[in-house]
Formats: structure tokens, sequence, C-alpha cells
């Protein structure tokens, strides 16, 4: 075990635990990212990261979106009011896209995703915008490519799990990794 000090003088762990978890964190935070980090950083070498969060890509949450302005569970916030009841505390609204992209940046491997289960509101949904889904989809793939050039070998793999059939489908999200 590493201890380290803090300037403000709190001991802080490093690289102790061979599991950290995050059941439904993620949305509360504010700086997720450094959240992560604080993760890579308490975990022993080859320990593993799990994390969950409310799939706002599923096609419920990406339908409401367009006609309210908000993801499913992430409606708006009351202004001046440090309690946040309304929206269950939810302040930050990741896609798998992001979470798996700042697990990465954060230094962890393997970094894959799976969802709980099907939404079963969404499987007619799905059925009847899949070929639209599939067309548009790969329009905006080519065009991010060739045109903007943001599509590149390490991401492509990040980038094609956005429009998968378990992430159109999937109530939660579940990302994990492991530190390096």
């Amino acid at each position: 075990m590493s201890w380290t000090s803090t300037p403000s003088h709190c001991l802080m762990i490093r690289a102790f635990f061979d599991v950290v978890t995050a059941t439904e964190v993620i949305e509360h935070l504010e700086h997720y990212r450094e959240t992560l980090q604080e993760i890579q950083r308490v975990l022993k070498p080859g320990g593993i990261a799990i994390l969950s969060t409310p799939n706002i890509l599923n096609l419920n949450s990406r339908l409401r979106f367009p006609w309210f302005g908000y993801w499913n569970l992430f409606g708006p916030l009351p202004v001046r009011n440090s309690a946040l009841y309304s929206t269950g505390g939810h302040i930050n609204p990741v896609s798998a896209f992001y979470v798996q992209h700042s697990m990465l940046d954060a230094g962890f491997t393997d970094v894959r995703w799976d969802v709980d289960r099907v939404q079963p509101s969404s499987i007619p949904k799905l059925a009847l915008l899949y070929l639209p889904i599939r067309l548009f989809g790969a329009l905006a793939w080519r065009r991010e490519v060739k045109r903007f050039k943001t599509i590149d070998d390490a991401n492509a793999p990040l980038v094609k799990s956005m429009t998968d059939t378990a992430m159109l489908l999937g109530r939660t999200l579940f990302v994990w990794g492991r530190k390096a």
C-alpha cells in the first residue's frame, strides 16, 4: 500500500483496490473525468473499474431529445436550488462514447460496454427506424471520416457502438476497463 499526503493533510491511498465500482454515480458529478482518473489512481495494476449510468442513447431517450431538449432521466434543473430532487440529482448526461473515451484517456485498457436489459417500448421504434438509422448513420460516418477527419482507428470502435442494436435498446449502460 502506498500513502501520500495532500496539501490539506489528508491521507490518500494509491494502488490499493482490486475493483472499484461507480453504480449510477457519474451522471451526478460535474467532473466525472477527474473521478475516473482518481479511480485509476487507487486501483492496483490489473484492477478493474466498473461504471453504470443511464443510457441516454437508447431510442426512447434519443426520440425525446429533439422534441423536449432533454434526455430521459435528465429533465430541466431548478435554478438556484442546491436540492436537485426533480431530476434525481442527474446533472450530467454522459453518452457511452464519452464514458469509454474518458476511461481510455485516464489510462484504462480493454474498455468494454454492455447494457442491462432491453426497454420493451424501444423495440417497435427500432423496427420502424432501423433502416433510416443505418442509412443516415453510414452517411454521417463517411462525412466524419472524409470531411471532418474525426474518426480514426483508435476511436472507430467507440463511434460504431453508438448505433449498436443493444445501445439503441438498452436501459442502463455498463462500462468497465482494466488498469494496465
